[in-house]
């Protein structure tokens, strides 16, 4: 457990209204939750000294996520309830919360503030604890990561599962697969990949990290896990539909629908 000094944080009178709470030391909560705004998350002090910590989300896929995870997790460590958003005609939400107090603690215990770099990375505090990464892995899989279910047509099973975890940090997705590897994964990773968006014309640069196979999934599930249902509802859709000789051909849809997408490892982004 490591102690976090508090000293430098002065909090407000909207901050004190509320009873803000910062925790002074360090937990698995709190390594989660700094998961979770890696993956999907972004804080920022804009002119005039207002302050956002958000965690953005797609409203069909990660709704229950933010509800039953997101938004109890920030209450428990932070004593605040956050702003819920749906962002019109974007299929967006985000999990808001306005605080100078809680901005400067998260840049006191490791987060960046502002657009997230190709060089952001991990705390040391985090790093330094097999289980604080545990939890890191799990959030940031949770919001930044994917359960693809592809058919490769086997004769014993409808699907051949991969988790995909992708960022456009290097060393990043670098610490994560060093800590995969020492808990015994058997991991592939592509560095630096070149990719188009035909939506923006422009390119970007990420690095992508895969866990491939049926033993990987098993032994992710039952060491780290998922907490978003978008991920939990495809690994239930996998155990119950993979075994041919019981259920014969079927594919994954996103939306919920088995034996109607023709390509299975669609992803709704």
């Amino acid at each position: 457990m490591v102690d976090f000094d508090l000293s430098s944080i002065k909090l407000n009178a909207y901050d004190k209204k509320r009873n803000l709470t910062l925790p002074k030391e360090s937990s698995r909560e709190l390594a989660e939750f700094l998961g979770v705004l890696t993956g999907d998350g972004f804080m920022n002090r804009y002119s005039g000294g207002k302050t956002e910590i958000a965690v953005a989300g797609d409203s069909r896929l990660d709704f229950k996520y933010h509800q039953n995870f997101v938004i109890p997790l920030a209450k428990k460590l932070f004593n605040l309830s956050p702003v819920f958003d749906y962002i019109k005609n974007k299929n967006a939400i985000h999990t808001n919360i306005h605080s100078k107090g809680l901005f400067e603690y998260l840049l006191l215990v490791g987060f960046k503030r502002g657009k997230k770099g190709r060089s952001i990375g991990i705390p040391e505090w985090i790093l330094n604890n097999n289980n604080y990464m545990l939890n890191f892995v799990r959030g940031f899989s949770d919001t930044d990561g994917s359960l693809l279910l592809i058919d490769k047509h086997l004769k014993k099973y409808n699907f051949y599962p991969r988790i995909t975890i992708c960022s456009i940090s290097k060393p990043l997705i670098f610490l994560i697969r060093r800590w995969l590897i020492a808990n015994k994964f058997k991991t592939s990773v592509i560095y630096d990949a070149k990719e188009y968006d035909k939506r923006t014309n422009t390119y970007s640069i990420k690095s992508y990290l895969y866990l491939n196979g049926r033993k990987n999934l098993e032994k992710w599930i039952n060491l780290v896990s998922f907490r978003n249902f978008r991920h939990l509802r495809k690994y239930e859709f996998y155990l119950k539909y993979n075994d041919k000789k019981e259920v014969g051909s079927i594919k994954w849809n996103d939306m919920g629908l088995a034996g109607v997408a023709p390509a299975v490892s669609r992803e709704l982004i």
